[in-house]
């Protein structure tokens, strides 16, 4: 279900026009988000150290983007 709801979000921004790329992230430890950021085509550009209010601390964050370039390549891939 969150694939599906991202992959409809991104579509829609993009179609905007006005953006070359989107970021997200994800804390250690959170390999679904991970996953769903992966799945929709967003790489891994860094990390550093956020505060996480569900931790109530600190911790390692992992930065995620996604280009149009590899979102229109994903999206024109065959199935």
């Amino acid at each position: 279900l969150m694939s599906e709801a991202l992959a409809a979000v991104v579509s829609w921004r993009f179609s905007l026009g006005d953006l070359e790329s989107i970021g997200s992230g994800f804390f250690d430890g959170n390999e679904g988000s991970r996953r769903v950021l992966e799945k929709a085509g967003f790489r891994h550009i860094g990390r550093d150290m956020s505060f996480s209010t569900a931790r109530g601390e600190d911790v390692p964050h992992h930065r995620m983007e996604l280009t149009r370039t590899n979102w229109t390549a994903l999206m024109d891939a065959p199935e």
